[in-house]
């Protein structure tokens, strides 16, 4: 019995190619078509490459209520950096009880408030349309007195 498979042309496999190729392109337009549901980053698996593309976009999140104040406001912040702590890192691969133990590369964010008032202490809940909704520990690190600008961090491993 003789094989009566599909003869598939070089011509016809570049077509299917191409067009998968402008298929993957317009899925993952900014803002675009979305072809399939994009998941979102959990903050309990990202790393510091995760954010990488996202330094100098605005983050929201959301503050706790304090004081006499019974409601939440959301505040905007501009992710500034992405540092890597290469030298915790280095510390922990020579120190036998430690090495592979940790599950991801120690990392911190630097986000910036600019004329706004500045943060209270405490957890704040982080809202970006490509991350799960969680709680950040944000620090204020420093604040400029020309311009106002306060530094938060939030630090990773």
């Amino acid at each position: 019995m003789a094989y009566q498979g599909t003869r598939v042309s070089r011509r016809s496999l570049l077509q299917l190619s191409w067009q998968g190729i402008a298929a993957l392109g317009l899925a993952r337009l900014p803002g675009g078509l979305r072809l399939w549901k994009q998941t979102r980053l959990r903050i309990e698996d990202v790393t510091a490459e995760s954010f990488l593309p996202f330094v100098g976009r605005k983050f929201t999140f959301h503050c706790p209520a304090q004081g006499g104040n019974s409601t939440a406001s959301s505040v905007n912040l501009k992710l500034a950096s992405v540092m890597r702590h290469e030298n915790i890192s280095r510390i922990e691969s020579g120190i036998p009880a430690i090495r592979g133990k940790r599950r991801r590369e120690s990392f911190s964010l630097l986000f910036e408030l600019r004329g706004e008032d500045p943060l209270g202490p405490g957890l704040h809940q982080l809202e970006h349309p490509d991350f799960e909704a969680s709680p950040l520990l944000l620090s204020q690190v420093c604040g400029s007195k020309r311009d106002s600008t306060m530094y938060y961090e939030a630090v990773f491993g």
